[in-house]
């Protein structure tokens, strides 16, 4: 369960890609894979930002925006990982921020932006 201050929050799962052999180039320092992710789970709740969906002839898509919003500071999610929630799976977009109080120098959460692609 959750250790900071929140009285309601959720369970996440970072997930983060791992680096493995690159097979056309086996000198090279190695390839993201997502087949089997580095996984940590994180404890805070979601904020809807926007959900716009576009269509054309060929798809319909759904882009929809969210923050997620973690009770520890030091959360260990970086932009690129992976955020999921049963069935669901977010993409960390930009620089997760974890701000200070400029008063008391005190940092609550975590804050990171998610975006989800359908379609």
């Amino acid at each position: 369960m959750a250790d900071g201050g929140f009285v309601a929050v959720s369970e996440f799962v970072r997930q983060r890609a791992v680096l493995v052999a690159d097979p056309y180039d086996p000198d090279a320092a190695g390839v993201p894979s997502w087949d089997a992710p580095s996984e940590v789970t994180v404890w805070g709740y979601l904020a809807s930002i926007s959900s716009t969906e576009g269509a054309d002839s060929v798809r319909r898509q759904v882009l929809a925006a969210k923050q997620l919003v973690l009770d520890d500071a030091d959360a260990d999610v970086e932009r690129g990982d992976r955020i999921r929630q049963g069935s669901r799976v977010w993409v960390v977009v930009g620089f997760p921020e974890s701000d200070t109080n400029p008063f008391t120098g005190w940092q609550p959460t975590r804050v990171v932006n998610l975006e989800e692609v359908q379609g």
